[in-house]
C-alpha cells in the first residue's frame, strides 16, 4: 500500500527535516544546529499548515494524487481520540468480527475469524490482569474495569455509536464512494504505528469502526492533535489548533520499493532518494538518470509554485510513487523539517542526485542496510510479555 500514509502502505535518524507526520517529531526539539548546509531549517506555522493534506491535495487532485475525501472532525471526537483506553464492543465491525451482520465472510477469514478475535481478547485480558494494581491501570480492558466495579457481565452501550453515530455513517458512505477500501490519516499523519491491530498488517480499512480503532491506537495521530505545531519556529502555545480533518484515501496497493522522496530547497529540486530505506531498491539501479529526468519534468510541470499561499512555500519535500508503467503519483507533502533520509549526512550538492539505500545487484552485492519498518511499529510489548 501507499508508503506511510493514506493511499496504501500517509515514513530513522532525526533531523530538522522532520514533519509532524514523522514519529521522531514527537520527541525532537527544534534547533538550528549547523550541518554541512549551514543551519538546519525550522518550519513556521504557515509552512506546517500548507503541508496539511486538505491544503495541498486540491492543488493536484485525483489526477496526480489519487482519489481522496475528508471530513472535518468535531471537537468532541478529537477529545475522544485523546482519551486513554480502547474499547471494542462484541458487535463491532472492526476487522470482520464475527458478530457483525455487515462483515463479509471473506474479511472474517482474512482476519483469522473467531480465532483471531479470541487470541486478541485473550492477550488483552492477560495484559489487563497483569496491570491490575500497577500505575498503568489505564491499559486494562473495559471488561476488566467493569469487573472491578462489580458490574461483570453488564456491558454499557457503545459510546462510539451513541456519541458519534452520525460521523460513523458519513465515514461509511465515503468509504463506499471510494470503492470500499481506504487508508485513513489526519491532517499530517497516518496511523501506521497501529497496523499491528489490523489483521491485514496494513492501513487498509473497509468500514468506519476499523478506521476509528486504528486512529485510537495511534500515537502518530495523537501527535497530530496535541503537538502538530510545537516544533514550529513561531509556535504560540496560546494559539488554537485545528481544524482537524479525517482523510480517507482510496486504497491503492502501492509498492513501497518504488516510493521516492524529493527535496525542494528555495524553489529548486535539490535531491531525490528512496523513501523506505529498508526496502530493496534494485529496480531503480542503473536507471538513476532516467528517473531523475522524469522527476524533474514532473516537478517543473506539476509541483513547482503550487504549494503554500500563492505558491510561497519554497522549501519542502514531496513523496511520489513511480509505477512500473512510469506513472508518478504524489503520496505526501512535507515541510522543510521533513526527514532528509539519505541526505542526512553530506547534504545536497550543486547537481540533483538520486540516492538509493538498499541495493541488491546481480551478484548479490548489498548496499546499506536499514531496519524494516515493522521492527519499529510492532505488536505492543504489553501484549507479549
Amino acid at each position: 500500500g501507499e508508503g506511510g500514509d493514506g493511499a496504501g502502505s500517509s515514513d530513522g535518524v532525526v533531523s530538522r527535516w522532520l514533519t509532524p507526520l514523522d514519529d521522531e517529531a514527537a520527541t525532537a526539539t527544534p534547533n538550528t544546529a549547523d550541518n554541512d548546509d549551514g543551519p538546519l531549517p525550522v518550519a513556521t506555522v504557515a509552512e506546517a499548515e500548507a503541508c496539511q493534506f486538505h491544503c495541498w491535495y486540491p492543488k493536484f487532485g485525483p489526477k496526480y494524487a489519487g482519489k481522496a475525501e475528508w471530513l472535518t472532525l468535531p471537537q468532541t471526537f478529537v477529545d475522544y481520540l485523546q482519551q486513554d483506553g480502547i474499547t471494542v464492543p462484541d458487535d463491532s465491525r472492526a476487522f470482520g468480527r464475527p458478530n457483525s451482520a455487515s462483515s463479509s465472510s471473506s474479511s472474517s477469514e482474512a482476519a483469522g475469524g473467531d480465532g483471531w478475535r479470541k487470541s486478541f481478547e485473550a492477550a488483552a485480558a492477560e495484559a489487563a490482569g497483569r496491570g491490575a494494581g500497577e500505575a498503568n491501570d489505564d491499559d486494562a480492558s473495559s471488561t476488566s474495569s467493569e469487573a472491578d466495579d462489580g458490574a461483570a457481565g453488564e456491558v454499557e452501550d457503545d459510546p462510539l455509536k451513541s456519541q458519534f453515530g452520525g460521523l460513523l455513517t458519513q465515514i461509511d458512505e465515503r468509504i463506499e464512494e471510494l470503492g470500499g477500501a481506504i487508508a485513513p490519516r489526519l491532517n499530517w499523519s497516518c496511523p501506521k504505528d497501529s497496523v499491528w491491530i489490523n489483521p491485514f498488517s496494513s492501513l487498509q480499512c473497509r468500514n468506519a469502526e476499523e478506521v476509528v480503532l486504528m486512529l485510537k491506537a495511534s500515537d502518530r495521530v495523537l501527535h497530530d492533535v496535541t503537538q502538530g505545531f510545537q516544533s514550529c519556529s513561531d509556535y504560540n502555545p496560546q494559539g488554537e489548533g485545528g481544524p482537524y480533518v479525517l482523510v480517507l484515501r482510496k486504497w491503492y496497493d502501492f509498492d513501497r520499493r518504488r516510493e521516492l522522496r524529493c527535496f525542494v530547497v528555495d524553489g529548486r529540486l535539490a535531491g531525490v532518494c528512496q523513501r523506505y530505506l529498508g526496502e530493496d531498491a534494485s529496480d531503480f539501479v542503473g536507471r538513476e538518470a532516467e528517473i531523475l529526468e522524469q522527476i524533474r519534468d514532473f516537478f517543473e510541470g506539476v509541483v513547482r509554485g503550487k504549494l503554500g499561499e500563492g505558491g510561497a512555500l519554497a522549501s519542502y519535500a514531496f513523496d511520489v510513487h513511480l509505477s512500473r508503467s512510469g506513472k508518478l503519483t504524489i503520496v505526501d507533502v512535507n515541510h522543510c523539517e521533513a526527514h532528509r533520509l539519505l541526505f542526512e549526512e553530506g547534504g545536497f550538492g550543486q547537481e540533483v542526485e538520486l540516492k538509493l539505500g538498499k541495493e541488491v545487484g546481480p551478484g548479490g552485492d548489498g548496499g546499506m542496510s536499514y531496519p524494516a519498518e515493522k521492527s519499529v511499529y510492532g505488536f505492543p510489548r504489553d501484549f507479549i510479555k
